[in-house]
Formats: C-alpha cells, structure tokens, sequence
C-alpha cells in the first residue's frame, strides 16, 4: 500500500468519524427537543407519589396529538410564570371537578384542571384555574424517586 493510498483512507476514516459525531449530537438534540423531556422535582405537591428530587421523564409526541386524558401525571408550563410543574391531570375540558368546599367547576374546552397529589401543600388548577392544553410539555412516564423516607 503506498503512503498516499494510507493517508487517504486515515482522512477517509476521520471523516467517517466525525460524521458520525455530528449525526449522534444532532440525534440527541432532536431527541430532547421533540421528544424526550426530563423534570426534576423540586416541591412537595406530588407525594407520596413523586418525590421531592425525584427526575421524572416524560414524552412530548402524544401531548402534540392532543392525548391528554384524566389522571395522567403531566409537566406543563405554570400560567403564573412559565416555570415548569409537575401535576395530576384532574379534568380536561368539558369534564365537571368539585373543589374541597363542594363547589363544582367544569373545565373549559381546550383546558386541563391539574392538581398536585399532596392537596395540602400543592400550588395547582385550584389556585390559578384551568390551564391551556397548549401548556402541558410531556406526559410522565418515569419517575425516578430519590432513596430515603418521603418528606
């Protein structure tokens, strides 16, 4: 093999390689970006379900084809401040929830009603009301909760 022909296929595969670099990083980014999302918890409002600390994973596909359905954990985006939170789905739109003190509510069209499991310590839909569906992110499908007793 001549030193040419040598150099030529080192060049060829280094290419190859950092071909394969980009198309991986790329992968990922789209990955994260249409896909996957992860959440780490950082309040009470979910347990003994979710776990203060807990990372939860959650896809995005399904939440852009409209299939939001009652009891669902979701990430969504709060209407207070845009900040992410991690709630039950309690209602969709068109469904009646009643409030501790009995009042009922229906959800209007195009809106979740979310709450937090822990209702005592839960910021949530009973708060700040309903929430467009346009603001859930991802439906949770992994929570990994951190060892150790609940708080």
């Amino acid at each position: 093999m001549s030193h040419s022909s040598y150099l030529g296929r080192v060049a060829e595969a280094a290419l190859l390689t950092v071909a394969s670099v980009v198309a991986g990083a790329l992968a990922c980014v789209a990955l994260r970006t249409f896909v996957i999302d992860d959440y780490r918890v950082t309040s009470v409002s979910m347990e003994p379900t979710v776990r203060e600390g807990a990372l939860a994973l959650g896809e995005k596909l399904s939440v852009r084809e409209g299939g939001i359905t009652a009891g669902e954990v979701v990430t969504l985006r709060s209407p207070e401040d845009g900040k992410v939170l991690l709630k039950r789905v309690a209602a969709t739109g068109g469904q009646t929830v009643m409030n501790p003190s009995g009042a009922t509510h229906v959800v209007a069209p195009g809106c979740v009603f979310v709450v937090g499991d822990n209702e005592a310590l839960s910021h949530d839909s009973r708060a700040f009301g309903d929430v467009p569906a346009s603001e859930v992110v991802s439906h949770v499908f992994l929570v990994l909760n951190p060892a150790g007793p609940a708080s």
